[in-house]
């Protein structure tokens, strides 16, 4: 047992590597370094919408004043507010042996390690302080589950079904 916990240490370990260089890439305004982590179906897409300083893509990573959605802090904008900037790393297996991460960018001097784990996820403040992003392992490797930051998904919000 121990054995398995170790590599699951490991494995979050990992994914936390990924996210604090994510959010250095965020707060340095480096799409670039999004891109790399972005998934494979989307990164071509991804990258010509970034080029668009007016788009929707980038308004919701970088530039709060073009934000469409006032619900919505952008990424850039909760990451460099952050007193004390913290990306918290979680791992599950799934019952037919995946293993998935959730990334979670917040504020820790705003907001506890309780409300992270609990329906706070799911409210309207929590999507202007907590930016998420969805990651599958495979093989030796985490890629993104999801868009980029979980754009236009509920984000860290568990399904309600």
């Amino acid at each position: 047992m121990q054995h398995s916990e170790d590599v699951a240490d490991a494995d979050r370990r990992d994914l936390q590597l990924i996210g604090k260089k994510i959010a250095t890439a965020i707060l340095e305004k480096d799409p670039a370094t999004l891109l790399s982590y972005d998934r494979d179906d989307l990164r071509v897409e991804d990258e010509a919408s970034l080029k668009d300083k007016t788009g929707h893509l980038y308004c919701y990573l970088f530039d709060p004043s073009c934000h469409k959605d006032p619900k919505i802090a952008s990424v850039h904008e909760i990451l460099s507010t952050a007193q004390q900037l913290e990306v918290s790393a979680s791992v599950a297996k799934s019952p037919d042996g995946h293993e998935y991460g959730l990334l979670l960018f917040y504020d820790k001097s705003q907001i506890s390690e309780k409300q992270l784990h609990s329906d706070f996820l799911c409210t309207d403040e929590a999507f202007k302080r907590v930016a998420s992003w969805h990651f599958i392992r495979i093989g030796k490797k985490w890629s993104a589950a999801s868009p980029l930051f979980d754009l236009e998904t509920e984000g860290a919000c568990p399904d309600s079904d």
